[in-house]
């Protein structure tokens, strides 16, 4: 049986002239909603000054996290170091249907 783990991956954005990559936020933006709408990725977000990027995702192991962290198009870009979880409580901010 495959044990998933939980992640918290957060970023460092360098204050860099952010016309090198400013092109790939689109496909960066993409992928990581495939990968939210795959249940890989659980949030994704960047504080208001645009220098730190979190993201909690879902991984079997350290390798598959590595992969999918290095899949990002911006990475290459950016600083990251990651945690894994013990914990991982959230609140939906979508709210719930009856199908009845």
């Amino acid at each position: 049986m495959i044990k998933i783990k939980l992640y918290m991956v957060e970023f460092d954005i360098p204050e860099t002239n952010q016309e090198d990559w400013f092109d790939l936020i689109p496909l960066q933006r993409s992928k990581v909603a495939n990968y939210l709408t795959a249940g890989v990725i659980l949030n994704y977000v960047l504080n208001a000054d645009r220098t730190k990027l979190w993201l909690v995702c879902v991984a079997e192991n350290e390798n598959t996290l590595q992969h999918l962290v290095e899949s990002l198009p911006l990475t290459a870009y950016f600083y990251y170091n990651y945690h894994e979880l013990m914990l991982y409580d959230s609140v939906s901010t979508f709210a719930s249907f009856s199908m009845n």
